[in-house]
């Protein structure tokens, strides 16, 4: 398993998906097992986070989701707990909301929907932090959120010591090399997507967020380990290469990929929120090929 440093975000973090029942309440049990299988080979469980489907989850589902993550991880990973919502008021009654959970971190987007200038952005998530219950790991994801996060920005805000960590899923590679030079020592910058981990590891970051640790676990761990070792630095790009083939079966869909290829793999996870699709009956039988070609290297159920 991927190593952290301690009291810092870092290592292999998995956003899982949320398991929905036919009725769309939580399937608690798969959630469980899902956490019991990923736990072996995860340093953290990022639960609400955009392959986990939040903001289309209901209310109580999600308040549900955190509280089932926090037990069945009890403290073997670190909680990361989806928070951000599109005013910084919504955001800070979502952090009274699970001020007594077992969140190791709180994670935010800047404020969605209108356009932030740089001195908007810097006053949203000085106000979150100072409020926080949690440590707060910033999350850049400008083609959902709508609004960005700047190095001038970044640059600004870790010097809050609430603020400890951002997750990048711009796909900017040139913007996390920006942010691994603003950042302070002691601040995590985390990859968000998958096929820049390799990349980005080389660069000097502290981990990823994959999606596709969902499902790969095994290989996931095996690639951010390699980039944390200078001695493994030889087996990053075969392993990322491994990593971007198995990626392929996300263009039928983030989520409804990933819970196709969950059920495939025997987590009953059910099917993706509205508006989103399930993917077909011939989409599912590519997505098992790709899998039938990563046996051994893919999640095993409990």
């Amino acid at each position: 398993m991927a190593k952290t440093r301690a009291g810092r975000p870092g290592g292999l973090v998995c956003p899982v998906i949320t398991p929905v029942t036919p009725h769309n309440g939580l399937n608690d049990d798969a959630l469980s097992r899902h956490i019991d299988a990923l736990v072996p080979h995860v340093d953290g469980v990022f639960v609400l986070g955009s392959s986990g489907e939040h903001p289309w989850l209901p209310a109580d589902v999600e308040r549900e989701a955190v509280a089932v993550a926090g037990k069945q991880l009890d403290g073997r990973a670190a909680l990361y707990v989806g928070a951000g919502q599109s005013s910084v008021d919504a955001t800070l009654r979502t952090f009274d909301q699970y001020a007594d959970s077992a969140a190791d971190y709180l994670v935010v987007t800047p404020p969605t929907f209108f356009p932030l200038s740089d001195a908007e952005t810097i006053d949203a998530f000085v106000t979150l932090a100072d409020h926080a219950p949690r440590p707060v790991v910033l999350y850049n994801i400008p083609q959902f959120a709508g609004n960005g996060i700047s190095a001038g920005v970044l640059r600004e805000v870790a010097q809050h010591p609430r603020i400890v960590g951002v997750k990048d899923s711009s796909g900017d590679l040139s913007l996390v090399a920006a942010f691994l030079k603003a950042r302070p020592s002691d601040f995590a910058v985390l990859q968000g997507r998958d096929h820049l981990i390799a990349a980005t590891l080389r660069l000097g970051g502290d981990g990823a967020v994959a999606a596709l640790s969902n499902i790969a676990a095994p290989l996931l761990a095996e690639l951010v380990t390699a980039g944390q070792d200078t001695a493994g630095h030889t087996r990053l790009d075969a392993l990322q290469d491994e990593v971007d083939r198995l990626g392929e079966l996300l263009a039928y869909g983030l989520v409804g990929a990933l819970k196709a290829s969950l059920e495939l793999l025997g987590f009953p996870v059910g099917a993706p929120q509205r508006p989103a699709r399930t993917v077909s009956a011939a989409e599912r039988d590519q997505i098992a090929k790709i899998l039938h070609t990563f046996d051994g290297r893919l999640l095993a159920a409990f």
